[in-house]
C-alpha cells in the first residue's frame, strides 16, 4: 500500500462506538479513501468494553493491522487495555478528565506518543447538549486529526441522525466543536500528502458480509428466509426482514432452530427457493433435518457463520473452528457442498451459485462464513446483479408431466439426478418421507434397492466435482513457497503478501472457495515443487486436516490462531517471515 493508517475507537457498550466508527467509514469512503473496518465487542446484554478500528489506505484494502497509528478511547479503560497498541509516534486522543496510570504514561512516553486532549464535558455544555454527545464532540476530532474537509464528515453525520431532526443541529454544533478544538490547539497528522477525488468512491459501496448476503439472497430469487437469532449470523436475519415491504421475500423467525430448518425444508420441497441461516451450536441442533433433507433429495442452501466453540464458546468473537463438522455434518452419507467466500464479492456472487447448485444437484449446499467477514465492514466496487442467473434444476414443466404414465420422483439415472416435480402438479404425485425408498418413493427395505438408491444419490458427486472449479492461486506464479486457506482469512493473507513480496521473497496464495468436495490437481501440482503453508483461524489446520483426508498431501507447516481473532496483516508478516 502507498499510503495507509490503522485508527482504534474504544469505549463501554453505550457510549456509541459502533456509530462513531460508521460515520467516520462512511466519510472516509466519500472523500475517495478505501476503508476496512473490524469490530470488536463482548457478549454481555449490558456493559463490556467495545472497538471499532478503521483501517484506511489509498489503495483497495481487505484487513485490519495489529498496530494502530491512533487510539481514540471514549473511557480511562480503553487507553489501559490497548495502549501497547499504539505505534511508535502515533496519537492518543482521549478526554480531557481522563486519567492516565503513571506506568501507561511512561510506556507512551518512551514511545513518543502524541498526547491528545478534548474537553469532551466543556464542548457538549457549550453546545446545550445531552452527556451522550461527547461520542459526537469525539467524532469532530478524531475527523480533524485525518482531514481538513469537514464538510465530507458533517454530510454523513445528518445521514445518519437526519430522522432524529430535534437533536441533529445539537449534534452537528457539538460535532464541529471537537473538529474546531483539535484542528486549533494540536499539532496534527495528516493521512496524506495529496487530495484523494471524492468522485472516484461513487461508484463504490461499504457493506459487512451478513448485509451482502441478505441482498445476494434475494437477487438469487430466494423468496422465504428462515433463522433463530444467533450472533454473528443474525445480521442476514436482520437485513431481510427490514426489507419485506420492498422486496415481498418471507422472513420468518422461528422459535428455534429446528422449527427453522424444517420450515426451509418445506418451502423449498414445496418449490420455492428458500434459505436459512445459523452459528455453531444452532446448526448442531439442525443436523437431524439436514440428513432429512439428504435423503428425500430436497435442494436447501443454509448459511453458518462461525464462531469459537465448542457449545457457547465466546459467542461474539472469529474463528474458522467448523469446517470438519459441516464436511461430515449430518447422519447417514449423502452430497453435500461447502462454499466459503473470502470477501463480500465473493459472498455476492457466491450465493446465487449455491442455490443454482443446490437445485440442480438437489443436495445441500452450506455457506460457511465467520463473525469476521459476517460483521466487518468492506468496500468495494458496486455489483451488478445482472450478472446473477438463475437455473431451478429438472423442475418438470405441467406440458413434461402431461406425458408421465408413471412417475419415479426418485428415477435411477446416470447422473444420479432425479426430474422432480412440485407438490399439487397433475401427473407428478409421489411420497416423500425419512425412510429408505423405491424410485416412487414408497419405503422399502430391500437391500438391492438400497444399494441403488445410495450409489444413485452419490453419483451426484461425480458432477458436481466435475463443475466446481479450483482453488485460486493468487500471487506471483514463480513463487516457491504457498500458502493454503480458505475463507475470510483471504482478505488479511492478501493483503500481507503485498508487504512480503516487496523484499527478495516471493509468496503466493491457494485459496479454496469451493472448499467440499476438495478439489485436487492444483494442491497435487504445487505439492510437488513448493513449500506448502496451511494458515487457517482454527486449533488443528481443519482444511490442512480435510486435504490429506482427501488427497493423500500432507501440509507440514502450519500457522493457527484460536484465541477469537482474525489474523491480522501486520501480524501475518512478522510471522511468514521466519517460515518463508
Amino acid at each position: 500500500m502507498k499510503q495507509s493508517i490503522a485508527l482504534k475507537i474504544g469505549g463501554a457498550a453505550g457510549q456509541g462506538v459502533k456509530t462513531a466508527g460508521y460515520i467516520l467509514t462512511k466519510a472516509l469512503k466519500s472523500l475517495g479513501w478505501w476503508t476496512f473496518s473490524y469490530s470488536e465487542y463482548p457478549s454481555l446484554i449490558r456493559g463490556g468494553h467495545s472497538t471499532f478500528q478503521i483501517d484506511i489506505s489509498d489503495e483497495k484494502i481487505h484487513s485490519s493491522n495489529q498496530i494502530v497509528d491512533i487510539l481514540v478511547a471514549l473511557n480511562e479503560e480503553t487507553i489501559n487495555l490497548h495502549y501497547e497498541e499504539i505505534a511508535v509516534k502515533g496519537l492518543l486522543l482521549y478526554g480531557k478528565t481522563f486519567e492516565i496510570r503513571p506506568r501507561v504514561q511512561k510506556a507512551l512516553e518512551d514511545r513518543k506518543i502524541q498526547l491528545v486532549q478534548l474537553p469532551l464535558e466543556e464542548i457538549v455544555k457549550k453546545n446545550k447538549g445531552l452527556p451522550v454527545m461527547e461520542n459526537s464532540v469525539m467524532i469532530g476530532g478524531m475527523w480533524a486529526i485525518l482531514t481538513s474537509e469537514y464538510k465530507f464528515l458533517e454530510n454523513q453525520v445528518k445521514s445518519i441522525f437526519g430522522k432524529k431532526a430535534k437533536n441533529i443541529e445539537t449534534n452537528l454544533a457539538c460535532t464541529k466543536g471537537g473538529f474546531d478544538h483539535v484542528r486549533a490547539a494540536v499539532k496534527i497528522h495528516e493521512i496524506s500528502s495529496f487530495d484523494l477525488d471524492h468522485k472516484e468512491s461513487e461508484d463504490r459501496i461499504i457493506g459487512t458480509g451478513n448485509e451482502v448476503a441478505g441482498l445476494s439472497v434475494y437477487a438469487s430469487g430466494c423468496r422465504v428466509y428462515c433463522a433463530y437469532p444467533m450472533t454473528p449470523s443474525t445480521g442476514i436475519l436482520q437485513y431481510l426482514a427490514q426489507r419485506t415491504d420492498k422486496t415481498g421475500i418471507i422472513v420468518k423467525q422461528a422459535e428455534d432452530e429446528i422449527t427453522a430448518i424444517q420450515m426451509t425444508i418445506g418451502a423449498s420441497f414445496a418449490g420455492t427457493r428458500s434459505a436459512c441461516g445459523t452459528s455453531g451450536g444452532g446448526l448442531a441442533l439442525m443436523t437431524e433435518s439436514l440428513a432429512l433433507a439428504g435423503i428425500t433429495e430436497t435442494p436447501l442452501v443454509v448459511f453458518n457463520s462461525q464462531r469459537p466453540g465448542p457449545a457457547t464458546g465466546v459467542p461474539t468473537w472469529t474463528e474458522q473452528g467448523d469446517l470438519s463438522f459441516v464436511s461430515r455434518i449430518g447422519h447417514g452419507e449423502f452430497p453435500r457442498i461447502i462454499l466459503a467466500p473470502g470477501d463480500i464479492d465473493e459472498v455476492f456472487s457466491l450465493v446465487p451459485e449455491a442455490f443454482n447448485l443446490a437445485e440442480k444437484y438437489q443436495t445441500l449446499v452450506i455457506i460457511l462464513l465467520d463473525k469476521y467477514l459476517s460483521e466487518s465492514w468492506y468496500q468495494t466496487k458496486k455489483f451488478k446483479d445482472t450478472k446473477i442467473k438463475v437455473q431451478r434444476g429438472q423442475i418438470l414443466s405441467r406440458q413434461e408431466l402431461a406425458s408421465q404414465i408413471d412417475f419415479k420422483r426418485y428415477k435411477f439415472t446416470v447422473s444420479g439426478i432425479s426430474p422432480r416435480s412440485l407438490p399439487g402438479s397433475k401427473r407428478g404425485v409421489f411420497l416423500a418421507n425419512s425412510d429408505e425408498h423405491d424410485e416412487k418413493g414408497y419405503s422399502t427395505e430391500d437391500l438391492l434397492t438400497r444399494k441403488q438408491m445410495m450409489e444413485k444419490r452419490m453419483r451426484k458427486v461425480q458432477g458436481i466435482m466435475s463443475e466446481l472449479p479450483e482453488p485460486k492461486l493468487l500471487g506471483p506464479k514463480n513463487a516457491r513457497t504457498t500458502i493454503v486457506c480458505w475463507g475470510s482469512q483471504k482478505g488479511p493473507i492478501l493483503d500481507a503478501l503485498k508487504d512480503i513480496n516487496a523484499g527478495k521473497s516471493k509468496v503466493n496464495m491457494l485459496h479454496y472457495t469451493y472448499v467440499y468436495p476438495v478439489k485436487h490437481e492444483t494442491i497435487k501440482r504445487l505439492a510437488g515443487k513448493n513449500k506448502l503453508i496451511a494458515v487457517e483461524n482454527n486449533y488443528s489446520a481443519q482444511l490442512a486436516q480435510l486435504i490429506r483426508a482427501e488427497t493423500g498431501i500432507e501440509i507440514k507447516s502450519k500457522m493457527t490462531k484460536y484465541v477469537g481473532t482474525p489474523f491480522f496483516r501486520d501480524e501475518l508478516v512478522e510471522a511468514l517471515k521466519h517460515k518463508v
